[in-house]
């Protein structure tokens, strides 16, 4: 059995109308991961029963920050620091509601990576959700992810 972590994520957004192309939640920060593994699986939860359509960049080494709702914009300097492989899209037929929530999960999605060491937190990996389509989330704290992480 491989060395699992899970990193939950909870980050500050808005509650007005997202731009397509826009970073939702700005540059999050995987603090205590291992070293190195993978990216096993991902789940979104919403408190709201909005469907997001998204893609998710992860890093293995610090981006240039963008905010939050600001334009996902990136340089091939930029792209090299991702993690293997392409970005995670997540399309709104992948949620499921209930109890007016909503919950996407990609499971298997097995990207390969080698953290950066952080100054107090061990080792970490950075994440970049970018919106595609306008979506209006509920709340400031509306969203969450759960991200399963296997170390090698």
């Amino acid at each position: 059995m491989p060395n699992t972590r899970l990193i939950q994520l909870n980050p500050t957004i808005i509650a007005t109308p997202y731009t397509s192309g826009a970073t939702i939640g700005g540059l999050m920060v995987l603090q205590d991961v291992p070293p190195r593994g993978i990216v096993r699986d991902v789940e979104i939860l919403i408190d709201g029963t909005i469907t997001p359509a998204m893609d998710l960049y992860f890093f293995n080494q610090l981006p240039a920050s963008i905010a939050d709702n600001a334009a996902f914009t990136q340089s091939h300097a930029e792209q090299i620091k991702r993690v293997t492989g392409d970005k995670i899209a997540v399309a709104s037929a992948d949620y499921v509601t209930e109890n007016s929530k909503t919950r996407a999960a990609k499971v298997a999605v097995n990207r390969d990576y080698v953290a950066s060491a952080l100054a107090n937190y061990g080792y970490g990996l950075w994440l970049f959700a970018v919106a595609n389509g306008t979506p209006t989330f509920p709340s400031t704290s509306a969203l969450k992810f759960n991200i399963l992480l296997w170390g090698q």
